[in-house]
């Protein structure tokens, strides 16, 4: 770390996003600003938690790590979703990470004691990068950190595999360059649809959704290093094991408005408000993404007589079960209830043209929400029906004997790479396009581990 134009090029390839713009939606980079006062604002609230967190500093917690086959690092609750079933399929020689974990606290001490490099590195800047790194100081900073504390977690612990549910921001990217530094082996799974923006596929196996990621992450050239299979999600695995709500003679209807980070609070407030005054029959549940503030939206529902699904408790598949008809804007949710057997509906709540960059729209998946959307679901006279070959474009299990099984597919596959450096016979190898990469057979029992 003293060489500091490598410790930037760093930081800017594990900030994959924040770094690019050219990857930003123009309602995303359009709120970033060069601006020194939101660069201090930014450093105020790094000191601030810096200063809190030295009573982490001396502590240590190399005696209470030891050696595990297998770590899983998350960073947020969708992340922790998507492996947490896996982990509990792995066996015992398992641990998760998460950013919550006392042990990596001393991130915000050493983002705070590198914030200077961060900081010239911004007197330096111009253009969109000034920008960048000014808005997003906070994240360059605590890169530093991330990777002190993953290089000393993952030296002390020396698993076999690291696991990671996220591809583009730097917590897991930081996690997974210092694992490829040290050989130790990188394994990706999806929490949620992807873009053709998404970095190219860089770690030792990438377990994807289905075909449709695949293409996304092949697309414009992108080379894939990753050895890839097709499993569908473990984060689908619990849709098995609820039952959905599809009462057809209740008072009131049921209708989710699932709201994305990138959307804002004033266009849902404003749609909701428009629902309330168009009918009183609809029973409206309002669910922010984990990464927004609860409270303000806790306030919109209680203003309009709205439930309120608190991302932080309720997970995102009993919301689902509760309601029948959701709507949406550019969000991976789409999926989630489509495959949960309802009715999905895309709005944008933003100033820009809808982007559909998961084409849930453009592929059929799903439809804009519109007047008469809304009559057809006030008079009960919806009838869209699910497009199984759809489904199995974006989740390769789906209605396959591997459905509600991804969990154990990618656990077992993982042993027999690990143990018999094969992943077994219930995979296929298939090649389109020339990219390699693995197929469920169908035509195998597939008996999971007790």
């Amino acid at each position: 770390m003293t060489n500091n134009n490598f410790s930037m090029i760093f930081i800017e390839d594990v900030n994959y996003f924040l770094s690019r713009e050219d990857l930003n939606p123009s309602f995303l980079k359009d709120t970033y600003s060069a601006n020194i006062f939101v660069l201090l604002r930014g450093w105020l609230i790094l000191v601030f938690k810096g200063l809190f967190s030295t009573i982490f500093l001396f502590s240590n917690y190399k005696k209470y790590l030891t050696h595990y086959d297998y770590i899983f690092f998350s960073a947020t609750n969708n992340n922790y979703r998507a492996l947490k079933p896996i982990q509990e399929k792995m066996g015992s020689s398992t641990k998760i990470f998460t950013s919550k974990c006392s042990c990596l606290q001393k991130i915000w001490v050493y983002g705070m004691l590198y914030s200077p490099i961060v900081f010239l590195r911004y007197l330096k800047l111009s253009g969109y990068l000034k920008k960048a790194c000014s808005s997003g100081f906070i994240s360059y900073c605590l890169t530093y950190g991330y990777f002190i504390e993953s290089k000393r977690i993952l030296q002390i612990l020396r698993p076999f595999f690291l696991f990671v549910a996220n591809d583009h921001t730097y917590p897991q990217r930081t996690f997974f360059r210092i694992a490829q530094s040290i050989h130790i082996k990188t394994v990706y799974v999806q929490h949620a649809s992807v873009s053709e923006k998404f970095p190219p596929l860089e770690f030792d196996y990438a377990f994807l959704d289905g075909q449709e990621s695949l293409e996304k992450y092949t697309a414009n050239n992108k080379i894939c290093k990753s050895a890839v299979f097709l499993t569908g999600s473990s984060r689908f695995d619990i849709i098995k094991t609820l039952t959905m709500n599809k009462e057809e003679n209740y008072l009131s209807i049921n209708l989710g408005i699932a709201v994305n980070s990138v959307d804002l609070i004033e266009k849902v407030e404003e749609f909701i408000c428009k629902l309330r005054k168009y009918t009183q029959q609809l029973q409206i549940t309002v669910r922010p993404h984990p990464a927004l503030k609860t409270p303000l939206y806790k306030q919109i529902a209680k203003k309009y007589n709205c439930i309120l699904s608190d991302p932080q408790i309720e997970n995102p598949f009993f919301f689902i079960a509760k309601n029948d008809f959701f709507i949406s804007g550019e969000s991976s949710f789409h999926l989630d209830a489509v495959l949960s057997g309802k009715f999905s509906y895309y709005y944008n709540f933003t100033n820009e043209e809808p982007l559909d960059s998961y084409g849930y729209v453009k592929n059929g998946l799903v439809r804009y929400f519109s007047k008469e959307v809304l009559d057809k679901i006030v008079t009960k006279n919806i009838n869209d029906t699910g497009n199984e070959k759809l489904l199995q474009y974006y989740v390769a299990n789906y209605a396959t004997p591997f459905w509600g099984k991804a969990s154990d597919v990618i656990a077992l596959t993982i042993k027999h790479l690990h143990y018999n450096k094969q992943p077994g016979d219930f995979w296929i190898e298939k090649e389109a396009k020339g990219i390699k990469y693995f197929e469920l057979n169908e035509n195998i029992d597939f008996i999971p581990e007790t």
